[in-house]
């Protein structure tokens, strides 16, 4: 199990070399200024925000060969995404639409030490590739007739249409080191649009974790000796 502030992720591995995984993410930004810091709402404010969630599932397999790790994460889901764009005083967009998600992530990692078991430090590599459908797009603008509004080159790439698909290629590297019972990892990634820069993201990600085997399905066996 895996939990954070706006998402959270459960997997179980029904063999050796198979595991299946949920994830949940949500996000709700607050009105803030594309050019950073807080909104300003005045005459000459350039504010957005966004609200969204997605469900998906998947699958992985995995093997190691010597002290090499490999595996390959495929999934799938879905979503519903609300954004608003605020330039001026009452020029504002929205933009709703629902979103499937498609993915693929192949990773190797070694492993410096012989038993995992016992202690780790483990040094990883992978990429992902991502496909976004956002469909049922629904948008409308509110103008003032003072100030026209002017959409963004964001704002265009999604308005007056039904469909638009976007790609991502995400690639990363994993450092975890720890014992049998506490690890600890940092991971960092970098996401490239293959739109370029026709749509807004986030380009590096960071994150740092720590892992806790609760042994919550754990059993001990007791030998006629033991008794």
């Amino acid at each position: 199990m895996n939990l954070a502030h706006n998402h959270a992720q459960a997997g179980y591995s029904i063999t050796n070399h198979v595991s299946l995984f949920t994830t949940g993410y949500w996000r709700r930004a607050q009105p803030i200024n594309i050019l950073g810091g807080q909104a300003t709402f005045g005459d000459e404010n350039d504010d957005y925000s966004d609200k969204s969630y997605e469900v998906t599932g998947g699958a992985s397999y995995f093997t190691t060969r010597n002290r090499f790790i490999y595996e390959v994460h495929m999934g799938a889901g879905g979503g519903k995404i609300t954004y608003s764009h605020m330039e001026k005083v009452n020029n504002t967009i929205n933009i709703r639409a629902d979103r499937a998600t498609v993915f693929i992530q192949p990773s190797i990692a070694y492993q410096f030490f012989k038993n995992p078991e016992k202690s780790v430090v483990e040094l990883g590599a992978f990429a992902r590739a991502i496909a976004y459908r956002y469909h049922d797009l629904e948008t409308s603008i509110q103008t003032a007739s003072s100030a026209p509004y002017a959409l963004t080159k964001y704002d265009s790439y999604f308005f007056n249409r039904n469909t638009r698909d976007i790609y991502f290629v995400e690639p990363g590297a994993c450092f975890r080191v720890g014992g049998k019972e506490v690890k600890f990892s940092i991971l960092t990634s970098f996401p490239i649009s293959l739109q370029g820069d026709n749509v807004r993201y986030r380009t590096g990600n960071l994150y740092l974790s720590v892992f806790i085997n609760l042994n919550v399905f754990a059993r001990k066996t007791y030998g006629y000796n033991d008794l």
